[in-house]
């Protein structure tokens, strides 16, 4: 029992990572899963326990995300970072800022920060953030290839969804299933493949749909439990989606 409780712990986290991941709950929360000690635990209850799991599938779901930050705390942080300005202070309440939306502030300080330290990811992460929500897709799309292309794999893969959306917002839908394969290729897990068979239907290509799917589905049935577990929203969602499909063409 000793021997798995680590991957056991493991396997939780992820699992909690994927679902703020899907409902889109703040990057912020993603910041407290993995660094906050029982992190994973705390956004278990106060977000996961009271909303239920996330039910729609990549870009059509809901995309407002859910606040970690209070106004009550906004001014708390603000008076900590003007009290003692470092870089640390000034970043977390630029992300408290963004997730009490506003934005125009947020950017501010994240740009501050990067004038500094050009590649601090939470900041290339936070302001391309705000940058979509200000609808500047391609000002979003230009910190996200940078975020990506200094560290794939930052908060577990977040950005590439994120960076797929800024280039739909840009009109090149190309692009975005380009994002979505390579990010695949990086990590083909289940809810990745959903990710890119969604950007494959909504550009009308059914077929390379369902192809992606069922390699989904099928590395999804001989994975080893925990991974399973941690995959079992996404895995629902691949169903789901691939019952939706048109049926293929008889041969």
């Amino acid at each position: 029992m000793h021997a798995i409780l680590p991957t056991l712990i493991m396997a939780f986290k992820i699992w909690m990572v994927v679902d703020a991941i899907q409902r889109r709950a703040g990057y912020l929360w993603l910041m407290v899963i993995f660094f906050l000690p029982f992190g994973e635990w705390v956004y278990f209850f106060m977000v996961r326990h009271k909303a239920g799991p996330p039910t729609r599938i990549g870009r059509r779901e809901d995309t407002r995300p859910t606040p970690l930050a209070s106004p009550v705390d906004v001014a708390s942080l603000r008076y900590t970072y003007e009290d003692s300005p470092s870089i640390h202070n000034q970043v977390v309440l630029a992300q408290a800022l963004h997730d009490t939306d506003a934005f125009e502030e947020a950017a501010g300080h994240f740009s501050d920060v990067l004038r500094r330290r050009p590649k601090e990811r939470a900041c290339l992460f936070g302001l391309a953030h705000c940058h979509a929500a200000e609808g500047r897709p391609e000002e979003a799309r230009d910190l996200l290839l940078r975020l990506v292309e200094q560290d794939a794999s930052y908060l577990d893969y977040a950005p590439w969804t994120d960076l797929a959306e800024a280039w739909r917002q840009c009109g090149d839908q190309q692009e975005a299933l380009t994002t979505l394969e390579r990010l695949c290729r990086e990590s083909p897990r289940i809810s990745h493949k959903v990710q890119l068979a969604d950007q494959l239907v909504g550009m009308e290509r059914p077929e390379e749909a369902r192809r992606v799917l069922v390699e989904g589905l099928t590395a999804y049935a001989a994975a080893p439990a925990h991974v399973k577990r941690a995959g079992r929203g996404p895995a629902a969602q691949a169903q789901q989606l691939l019952l939706g499909l048109p049926e293929a063409p008889s041969s």
